[in-house]
């Protein structure tokens, strides 16, 4: 079958979580499916990543954006696209991921060809879905944008700025549940994802959530002495909520590791690290940045934190690190949709006392980090890099293509005409 794909950046290279996601997700369908890939380019050497989704079997219609092309551009696009907000009330994100001349090439391309299933992934791409005259229309949500604000705005201090970003989380929201309504089906990545969705859509459109991924992630050999006192965070730094998950640790959770153990070090890996560069001069805190090898940190760490207390979907770096070997320490959001065992594949606590004992109980035990590290792999090389996880998407797929093969997309009556006219289905 066809299937057109559209994501508003090339998924390579596999710097971050959605990257493993969509590119994984890409490779497993092609295996079966005739794959279109549409995406914009942002930098100068997305030639490579256009030659990596071609090696994987993909036709790739590419784009570069055009606020990126110089200053000017910058400054041009970036007034252009706030008087438009302005104007409609369309957030700014979607204009930046939907610009005109990428919407005329996907509107040409839907007028002359037709697709089983036309796959968009964020909710502020939807815009090129509008053009699909046949075929499924399906959205691909990698998280809950508004609820990862909501569970921030918990942890801020009462004031201006806190109302302010709640005035914003709001009226997100209200975009973001506008535009999902424009598909056939919503995917979430996570169960919990999932009824969240349910809930606020009413079954309007149907919310199904991907039974597996396929998270193939190399495991670098680990090297865990007895005596293993280091303790990495891996993450995107110039997010909020990573920002707020590595200040708490080192605020409420590294004074209580250190005191039992003062040998402790935290090491904060990932990029745009300056907004957390102030926390380096702490006692025991290391601010490495951005590496292109994580695979060497998480080999040469002790445990991994993942004290997250805002956020959603499926938190990819868990995934990498129990590949890996490595014993985890994580809150219930971080854990969350991953559906691994506290005390068994990891340990999950969402206080401070608590985290701190749990990290403490495995940086003092190297046996127990080497039974927890040992089960963390096995549970991910089963769930998300198996045969069998692969066979799961690509019936979950082939399930959805099939409720409407053949079928138009779900346009008003008039336009579902004159699709099926055009294309001469």
């Amino acid at each position: 079958m066809k299937i057109l794909m559209i994501k508003m950046d090339p998924p390579f290279p596999l710097e971050s979580g959605t990257d493993w996601v969509s590119y994984h997700l890409l490779e497993t369908l092609a295996r079966e499916h005739e794959i279109t890939y549409v995406t914009l380019t942002r930098a100068a050497d997305d030639g490579q990543a256009i030659g990596e989704l071609e090696r994987l079997g993909a036709r790739v219609l590419s784009m570069r954006q055009p606020n990126v092309k110089s200053v000017f551009h910058r400054a041009f696009y970036k007034a252009l696209y706030l008087l438009m907000t302005l104007v409609t009330g369309i957030p700014m994100v979607v204009w930046y991921n939907t610009p005109w001349s990428m919407r005329r090439r996907v509107k040409r391309l839907l007028e002359k060809e037709t697709f089983d299933l036309i796959h968009v992934e964020y909710w502020y791409a939807a815009p090129y879905a509008r053009y699909a005259r046949a075929g499924r229309r399906v959205l691909l949500k990698h998280d809950v944008a508004w609820l990862a604000d909501r569970r921030l705005l918990e942890h801020r201090r009462p004031g201006l700025l806190r109302s302010w970003e709640r005035w914003n989380a709001e009226r997100r929201k209200r975009a973001e549940i506008r535009f999902c309504r424009e598909f056939d089906a919503v995917f979430t990545l996570t169960g919990p994802d999932r009824d969240t969705f349910d809930a606020v859509l009413g079954g309007r459109p149907t919310v199904r959530a991907l039974p597996a991924l396929v998270l193939p992630f190399e495991a670098p050999p680990r090297r865990d002495p007895g005596a293993n006192h280091r303790v990495v965070f891996v993450g995107h730094l110039g997010r909020s909520m990573v920002v707020d998950a590595v200040t708490w640790f080192c605020d409420e959770v590294l004074p209580r590791i250190r005191k039992e153990c003062p040998e402790a070090v935290f090491e904060i890996v990932g990029g745009q690290e300056d907004r957390v560069r102030h926390l380096a001069g702490r006692p025991g805190v290391e601010v490495t940045g951005y590496v292109r090898d994580v695979g060497s940190h998480l080999r040469n760490a002790g445990v991994m934190v993942v004290p997250l207390r805002a956020g959603s979907g499926i938190k990819i770096k868990i995934v990498e690190a129990m590949m890996a070997g490595l014993p985890i320490v994580t809150t219930s959001i971080g854990a969350e949709g991953i559906d691994a065992r506290h005390g068994e594949e990891l340990m999950v606590a969402d206080h401070a006392k608590d985290f701190a004992r749990c990290t403490l109980e495995l940086l003092t035990d190297p046996a127990r980090r080497s039974r927890m590290g040992a089960a963390a792999q096995t549970f991910a090389r089963e769930r998300y890099a198996s045969d069998e996880t692969r066979r799961l998407v690509l019936d979950f797929y082939r399930s959805e293509m099939e409720k409407d093969a053949g079928s138009p997309a779900a346009l008003p009556a008039g336009e579902r005409r004159q699709g099926l006219s055009q294309t001469g289905t």
